[in-house]
Formats: C-alpha cells, structure tokens, sequence
C-alpha cells in the first residue's frame, strides 16, 4: 500500500492509524477541525492496558482536514460516526480513484452499502472493530479493552496490510451477520451513556445486565423474524449471551471474568459522543432494532423506551429510564 487515509481521525481512527504507521505504511489522517487542532498542538498519545504509552509528536503525523489529501490513496478506511457517513462521501468522492479500495470499520450495519452505492466501481469491504478506545484530555487515546478487526472477503484482500501492522485480524464470508452480532452487543452503549458510570461498573451491576439482555432479546426476536442469523463474534454463541448476562452476579463475575476484566475508566463510545455534547448514534443501532421490528411485526419496547431516553439527553433534558 502506498497511501493509506484514515477517514475520521477519532479515537478509533488515530489508534489503527498509530499501529499503521508504525509499521511503515504511508499514512494520511483526515479528521475534522477540531482533532486537527488538538494534534497540531499536543501530538497524539496513546495509552495501552498494561500501560505503557507511546507519544507522536505534531510534526511527526501527516493530519489535514482536506479531503484532497484522498487524492492517489490506495486505501481509506472510514471510521467516522454512521451519521455523517453520507457528508463524507460528498467530501472524498470527488478525490477517490476508482481503484482506492474503502474499508468501512463503523458502528451500525448500513455503512458498507452506502459506500457500495456511491462508489459503484471501486473496491467496497465492510469491517467491523471489537476493542474499546476512549479519548482523553490533551489528545490522548487510550484502548481500554482488547480485540481484532473482522474484515468482509474482497479481492484483493486487506488482511495482509492489518497483519504486517501486528493487528489482530479476521476475514468473514458474511459480514451482514457479524455487523449484527456487534450491533446486539453495542445495545448496552445507549445504556451505558444514560448511567452516567464506565463500562466495568454497569457490568457489575445485575439489574443493569438486565436491561442489556432484555434489549439483546428484542433484537435477536427481530433478527429471527427477519430471518438473519447474527454471527458468533464472543467466545459464546450469540443467542445465549441474554442468558449469561442476566445471571446472578456471584454466577456471572466469575463466569464472565473476560467480559468484566477492563479498563475501568472504559465507556462506550456513545457516552462519550453525550458528554462532549454531540449527537448519538442511536439511529444506528437501537434504530435499527425499532425499524426491524416494525418491518417485522415484533414489538421492540425496551429499545424504544431506551431511543427516547437518549433523544431526550440530546435535547437537553432528562434521559432517564
């Protein structure tokens, strides 16, 4: 690869980008002008579980908020919020060669057929991440739990490029099921956002589990009418991850080790979005349980008593459930 460009320089973009470059790829950040500002200013950190930290000075890392700079790239890859998927498409379409492959590594299941359906003749693979990172003060990235990458089969294919960068990588026949898999699993980010705690307290709370499986249920009920089977993606198959989650805790925190074992400063990446005061990506993933649902027949009352909640909190006003 010659010119690799990280669509949405964020806290996911800016740590794959980091691995990237650190393995002598040419890479380009392209981030909005605020992640501009802050790298020009504190250089990137990042922060690993066993905490060791790596630091980037500004002048060493190629950021621009110019969409040119997709101009001759072999490779995006997007990691943008779902909802603004489609503004970043008007942005880099005019600059993507129809040989610049797009990897898709967002929250929500439609990214990849958005960008199939904009760039109808060049490389589109669908991707999907399963670590955590949060941003911190003073453009700080810290990943909070560890993963790999799944990766959609696409001639050619990526893997060797994510391998060569010591990345933790997978390719899946159907991407569609693993994106729903995730999308089960990140039904407890809105959750999480509306707790106001990190990830490790909400899991060691047995009535919060509680909620997170009675959303995983509707989703996989919607699923199951829909006739999708969700992949596998936990070393548990994904229709008995209800069961396991609504376990008593004396069951679960020890069953479940892996699952509880975290960064405790880790949230979820909507959390986050509704600290800083920005929009959600709620219509991505419990939107799209609702809209299955409706399409379906099968009702879907907890994710929709969890949508508003959230929709509330973006409005400025009380988002408790």
């Amino acid at each position: 690869m010659k010119k690799i460009v990280i669509a949405g320089a964020g806290a996911i973009g800016n740590y794959i980008g980091i691995q990237l470059c650190k393995n002598n790829f040419n890479v380009v950040f392209l981030g909005s002008t605020r992640v501009v500002a802050a790298e020009k200013k504190w250089g990137i950190t990042l922060e690993y579980p066993n905490n060791i930290k790596e630091y980037y000075a500004p002048s060493s890392l190629p950021f621009t908020t110019d969409p040119a700079c997709c101009n001759d790239a072999d490779l995006v890859i997007i990691t943008v919020k779902s909802l603004v998927t489609e503004k970043l498409i008007q942005q880099i379409k005019p600059y993507a060669d129809h040989t610049t492959t797009l990897l898709t590594l967002q929250n929500g299941i439609s990214n990849a057929k958005i960008l199939k359906a904009a760039f109808p003749d060049n490389p589109v693979c669908g991707g999907m991440v399963t670590f955590n990172v949060i941003e911190k003060p003073s453009s700080t990235f810290r990943l909070t739990t560890n993963g790999e990458i799944y990766l959609e089969k696409i001639a050619p294919s990526l893997l060797p490029v994510f391998q060569a960068a010591s990345m933790a990588v997978k390719e899946h026949d159907n991407m569609e099921s693993i994106l729903w898999a995730k999308l089960l699993l990140n039904l407890i980010n809105p959750l999480n956002a509306l707790s106001g705690k990190s990830l490790k307290q909400n899991l060691e709370d047995h009535d919060f589990r509680l909620q997170w499986a009675a959303c995983m249920r509707e989703g996989l009920a919607v699923l199951k009418a829909a006739g999708i089977k969700p992949a596998k993606v936990t070393p548990l198959p994904t229709y008995f991850l209800p069961f396991m989650v609504s376990l008593p805790n004396w069951i679960y925190l020890t069953l479940a080790k892996n699952m509880t074992d975290m960064d405790p400063d880790a949230k979820s990446s909507m959390a986050q979005d509704i600290e800083k005061g920005n929009k959600s990506e709620i219509d991505y993933l419990s939107g799209e349980i609702i809209k299955l649902g409706k399409a379906t027949g099968v009702k879907t009352l907890m994710n929709e008593k969890i949508y508003t909640a959230i929709k509330k909190t973006e409005n400025g006003r009380s988002g408790g459930i």
